[in-house]
């Protein structure tokens, strides 16, 4: 459902704002000293306490790839409902939230789900719940439904929306919601491949909404990767070259910082070979 992201980041060296106390890089040290990780994300051996995350939940994580990408854009303005019908994860909820255009009036909207099972065989579509529509059709309208009950698996949504007159047409959600056991703590997840060569990747989750910085301690500057940037709530990914930094033989500390909660700093370290 969710593209693997490659985010291409430009860096300006500013002092941070932060609180975190520097750590003194260690050239040469020993892999024993970080959490080792293939080019896949496995976890090897290591400090498993050096990074911020639920080793329990992790291999689960793991298998699913495509749910390190932020899975809900705000839209600024409201779209015809065809191409507004978008989900967020909000802690063990799923909240749809679809918009009809100015001049539709809608009578109302069944939510329908349908099951997708191991062997990607469709279930029948079921009613999941019942929105009633906004006769003013002088606006663009905005409808929201949460789904607070749904078990581990993969789902297909779609509206059946009934205009006025008895027809009716159906608008599906694009793509297929895959539903884990989210976290319900922030978690910065080891960086793969560790130590780094040459392109590496950062994966991180947040629980709620939140003003996020991620950077590593270039001296007495700051070298942000993310600088107070407002990111939705769930997973994310970003995929590195190490020719942007040139770190050589040597240990570094990642930061991520949550404004807040901002006495709280997730950390981790990297070995750039």
């Amino acid at each position: 459902m969710f593209p693997v992201i490659t985010v291409i980041i430009l860096f300006n060296f500013v002092y941070t704002s932060f609180s975190v106390s520097q750590e003194k890089n260690t050239p040469g040290a020993s892999d024993d000293t970080i959490l080792r990780t293939d080019s896949k994300g496995n976890v090897l051996d290591g400090d498993k306490k050096d990074w911020s995350y639920s080793e329990k939940n992790y291999p689960e994580i793991l298998k699913s790839e495509k749910f390190f990408v932020r899975p809900y854009d705000d839209l600024k303005t409201p779209k015809p409902v065809s191409n507004g019908f978008i989900y967020e994860i909000i802690g063990s909820k799923l909240v749809l939230t679809w918009f009809t255009a100015k001049g539709v009036i809608t009578k109302g909207f069944n939510i329908e789900r349908s099951e997708i099972d191991s062997a990607d065989k469709q279930s029948e579509w079921s009613d999941v719940g019942y929105v009633k529509g906004r006769g003013n059709a002088k606006n663009k309208n905005n409808y929201r439904f949460i789904d607070k009950n749904i078990k581990k698996g993969k789902y297909l949504y779609r509206l059946k929306m009934e205009m006025q007159g008895g027809n009716f047409e159906y608008v599906n959600l694009n793509g297929a919601v895959n539903w884990l056991n989210f976290p319900q703590l922030t978690e910065l997840y080891p960086v793969y491949p560790n130590p780094v060569s040459d392109a590496f990747t950062i994966r991180f989750f947040l629980p709620v909404k939140d003003e996020v910085s991620l950077f590593f301690f270039n001296g007495k500057d700051t070298l942000y990767l993310i600088k107070r940037k407002d990111l939705a709530q769930g997973f994310y990914m970003m995929k590195l070259n190490n020719s942007a930094y040139k770190f050589q033989n040597e240990i570094r500390t990642l930061y991520l910082v949550r404004r807040s909660i901002i006495r709280k700093v997730y950390s981790g370290d990297i070995q750039f070979k």
